[in-house]
C-alpha cells in the first residue's frame, strides 16, 4: 500500500528524526503533515503518491522480489510479514472493498496490471499469493473467529430482520415471577 500522505514533505525537526522512526511513527508524522494541506497540497501530494506507486507497479510487473518492494515502498502497518500476506475471502469485511474484488481477479502469484485506489488509504499493488496450509493450520482459530464470525452475524441479523414477532393477549401478563 501507498497511502496518499506517503510523499508528504515533513517539517525540518520532524524530518532530522524521521529515518530512526518505526513505521508506525513515520505513518503518524506523514498523515499529520497530509491533514494540514489545502486542497491543492492535497492534490499535489495524491499526485506525487501516484507517481511513486506506478513506478513501485512496474518494478513488481518486471520481475523484482514483492517482498523487498513492500518492505522499501509499503506502509501497511497491519503486514507483519510480507510473505504471509493477508487471509480473505470474497465476502470479507474489514478490507478495501477495491482490494479484495482486484485481489480475487488475479490467478495464483499473479501481480496487478493496474494500481487499486482506494479513497481512504491511496494505492495498493497486489500479488496473489498460494495458500500456505501451514499458516493456515497454525492460525485456524484466528481465522475462523476473523472471517466466518461476521459472516455468521451477517446471516443472524438478515434473518431476524424478515422474521416478524407477533404478541398474544397474555404477553403484558408475563413476569419474571410467572415463568418461574
Amino acid at each position: 500500500m501507498i497511502p496518499f500522505y506517503a510523499q508528504v514533505d515533513l517539517d525540518d525537526s520532524t524530518a532530522d528524526s524521521y529515518d530512526s522512526m518505526s513505521l508506525s511513527d513515520k505513518a503518524s508524522a506523514k498523515q499529520s503533515a497530509y491533514a494540514k494541506l489545502d486542497d491543492d497540497g492535497v492534490k499535489k501530494a495524491k499526485e506525487k503518491a501516484k507517481k511513486l506507486a506506478e513506478e513501485v507497479l512496474k518494478k513488481a510487473q518486471d520481475g523484482e522480489d514483492f517482498d523487498k518492494l513492500i518492505e522499501k515502498y509499503g506502509w501497511d502497518l497491519g503486514l507483519e510479514d510480507p510473505s504471509t500476506g493477508y487471509y480473505f475471502n470474497k465476502d470479507t469485511t474489514g478490507y478495501p472493498e477495491e482490494l479484495v474484488k482486484d485481489a480475487f481477479k488475479l490467478k495464483e502469484n499473479g501481480i496487478s496490471t493496474e494500481l487499486t485506489e482506494n479513497d481512504t488509504y491511496g494505492y495498493f499493488i497486489i500479488k496473489r499469493l498460494p495458500v500456505d496450509m501451514d499458516y493456515v493450520e497454525q492460525n485456524i482459530d484466528d481465522m475462523i473467529y476473523s472471517y466466518d464470525t461476521p459472516a455468521i452475524s451477517k446471516l443472524y441479523n438478515e434473518r431476524m430482520d424478515k422474521m416478524e414477532v407477533k404478541y398474544c393477549d397474555q404477553w403484558d401478563k408475563i413476569t419474571a415471577d410467572s415463568i418461574t
